[in-house]
């Protein structure tokens, strides 16, 4: 550093002497520009070097910091590569979430259905019903792994004690395991497959509001039942195409389940007869199951068996129902015919004393009904640039009729005689799609003896109204 202030001394001392001889050749304005620009870098220059003597001179007088002045660069360059680390973790796990979640949206498919009816029937208060909402999962972790749950919360408003504990209700809640198509197991709560209805009992699925008489007291839907049994399905159109049969399909479902109970009225049919999930009180299991036949596309036969007991000593309760359903354009007709017979003489326990009592059930004999249906679906072209059309893909209505029939034994009781119940409903609904249903019907109603005491329907004629969706 002392040597450049000593050649810059030098050279300014040298430029002085020589000035008188040089006053004849004055430098130019751009040699002067040019010495101002190199003045001012060796001016940087000298500044750089005194701060850097300076804190040579500070790290001399603190002999710690002098041995430790290597070490920041090394927590430099350990820092950087630590930082640079985290973030590639981080990179990493934002990725692992996002692979993830796509993985759970395409292993989980979630559904969530609603129902509400507004009713006024003769000799009744018009009244508005928030019926239920309904969470459906399905989960598929891989191909041959399945799980399925249904919940319904019933009446929204309030959640208190009932025959199953509350009106928050686990219709379905099952896993299954695919061997092939022909024999998967299954086990947990599942729809007892007896007959069509109870197995597509949802309300947005359904043209009609109420449901048959039938599918409330002779087959209780919703009936779901703890058990264990196997599913399966075989396309046989390959083998029977040369005869014309090229869609056949069978599937089947059967299954043990905890079975029904001797609660079994008249009046209330099997309805207070369904399994509590948590007990068996009559250590029986029943067998049951459906087969479905589907010779061609538009045409579906199924036929269901129930083997049961319900009691301890070993009476009997045995059922058989017959479903179909065809569909030629934008017809449907299908029914339904359940029938159930029992073994008299059995016991029923009840368990409201203490110690639980045994008693005679006096059961009815036989229980049996079914319901006829037919659908007819249409659009008018002109209501497209209508509300009712407007930005929807394919809007439709659909006129419905229905004619059910009950008739269950008398189980001498109070009344006396079997109960026959016969009725009629006249619908029409809206779909602006699929999922998404405004009904209206009118019921009418004819019952002898004893009261069915269907839901606000037993002698009752009115007007029901409803809307359901499923998203």
């Amino acid at each position: 550093m002392w040597r450049g202030l000593a050649l810059l001394a030098a050279c300014v001392l040298s430029e002085a002497i020589a000035a008188p001889a040089a006053l004849a050749e004055l430098p130019t304005a751009e040699e002067v520009a040019q010495l101002k620009e190199e003045l001012r870098h060796m001016q940087d220059a000298m500044r750089q070097m005194q701060a850097e003597l300076q804190t040579l001179k500070a790290q001399q007088q603190t002999p710690a910091a002098r041995t430790a002045l290597p070490e920041p660069v090394a927590e430099r360059g350990s820092l950087t590569e630590r930082v640079e680390t985290l973030e590639e973790s981080v990179k990493a796990s934002e990725e692992g979430q996002d692979s993830l979640l796509k993985r759970l949206d395409e292993m989980v498919e979630l559904d969530v259905y609603t129902a509400s009816v507004f009713s006024n029937l003769t000799d009744k208060d018009a009244k508005f019903d928030a019926l239920h909402v309904e969470l459906l999962a399905d989960a598929h972790p891989t191909d041959r792994l399945r799980g399925f749950t249904q919940i319904r919360f019933s009446r929204l408003g309030t959640i208190e004690a009932g025959a199953k504990q509350g009106d928050i209700e686990v219709h379905q809640a099952w896993l299954e395991y695919a061997i092939n198509d022909y024999f998967n197991p299954r086990l947990g709560v599942v729809l007892v497959p007896f007959g069509k209805y109870n197995q597509e009992n949802f309300d947005h699925v359904q043209e009609l509001t109420l449901r048959p008489v039938m599918a409330l007291r002779v087959v209780p839907t919703t009936w779901a039942e703890p058990g264990f049994g196997f599913t399966g399905h075989a396309p046989l159109g390959e083998q029977l195409g040369g005869i014309g049969l090229k869609d056949f399909l069978l599937d089947y479902q059967l299954f043990l389940t905890t079975g029904l109970s001797a609660d079994i009225r008249d009046h209330r049919g099997l309805r207070d007869a369904r399994a509590e999930y948590e007990t068996d009180t009559n250590n029986n299991k029943a067998t049951v199951g459906r087969l479905g036949i589907k010779p061609m596309r538009d045409l579906e036969v199924g036929l269901s068996g129930y083997l049961g007991e319900y009691d301890t000593l070993g009476h009997h309760i045995n059922g058989f129902d017959v479903d179909s359903k065809l569909t030629i354009g934008p017809f449907d007709l299908l029914g339904e015919y359940a029938l159930f017979d029992l073994q008299e003489g059995g016991f029923r326990l009840d368990n409201s004393t203490s110690p639980p009592s045994i008693t005679t059930a006096i059961v009815p004999e036989s229980l049996r009904g079914g319901y006829l249906e037919a659908h007819y679906r249409f659009w008018f072209d002109f209501l497209n640039d209508t509300f009712l059309g407007r930005k929807f893909q394919n809007p439709t209505f659909t006129a419905a009729l229905r004619y059910d029939q009950v008739r269950i034994d008398d189980d001498s009781d109070a009344g006396s005689g079997p109960i026959v119940h016969r009725g009629w409903t006249f619908g029409l609904n809206y779909r602006p799609i699929p999922t998404w249903v405004l009904k209206f019907e009118y019921i009418v109603n004819d019952e002898k003896t004893e009261a069915i005491n269907t839901r606000d329907v037993d002698d009752r004629d009115g007007f029901v109204m409803s809307m359901a969706a499923a998203f």
